[in-house]
């Protein structure tokens, strides 16, 4: 189980709050049974910097719940749970999708094999339904279209895929 801390937007923010001011990236309550008494548990390693590695290892802070016992870490918005690409660069896949680029183009322009692009694209048409209901009904941005390619471009527009995501996990919507 996890909880997403958000607005911290890039790796270099996060690494920098968690090693100055490690209580700026506190949870806030148990994703299980929300208690708000919790102990930090350990940190586990992250390796979300794709580009040059250069930032690797991201340490992600560990939580145990005083009332259930369960444990749950904590992520900043821009590191997505269970994935190895940063969300910035799947953002740049579905950006290049919406622009009608093919999924080959796609895979040679972000390096990327074309099975993990089309991986991606077919989780978030599996979910768009929920997606695009969430996002008429949470009103953060107002949706005059219904198609998948219209949907996601106003959304894109109007906020990171990064702040999406977060959005749709506050709202009980599993990331895809």
């Amino acid at each position: 189980m996890f909880e997403i801390y958000p607005g911290i937007t890039s790796l270099v923010r996060y690494i920098t709050l968690f090693s100055s001011e490690p209580e700026a990236c506190q949870a806030s309550a148990c994703p299980h049974c929300g208690c708000s008494r919790f102990w930090k548990h350990g940190c586990y390693p992250r390796k979300p910097d794709r580009d040059d590695g250069s930032l690797n290892p991201v340490l992600i802070q560990r939580y145990i719940c005083t009332q259930c016992r369960h444990t749950f870490s904590l992520f900043p918005e821009c590191i997505p749970p269970r994935r190895w690409y940063s969300w910035e660069v799947q953002e740049n896949v579905l950006k290049n999708f919406l622009a009608g680029n093919t999924i080959r183009k796609i895979s040679k322009r972000n390096d990327l094999a074309r099975s993990t692009v089309r991986r991606w694209l077919a989780r978030l048409k599996e979910q768009f339904l929920l997606h695009r209901d969430q996002l008429r009904q949470s009103e953060l941005l107002a949706l005059d279209v219904d198609d998948f390619k219209s949907v996601w471009q106003k959304c894109l527009d109007e906020m990171s895929l990064s702040r999406a995501m977060y959005h749709f996990h506050r709202a009980g919507i599993s990331i895809p």
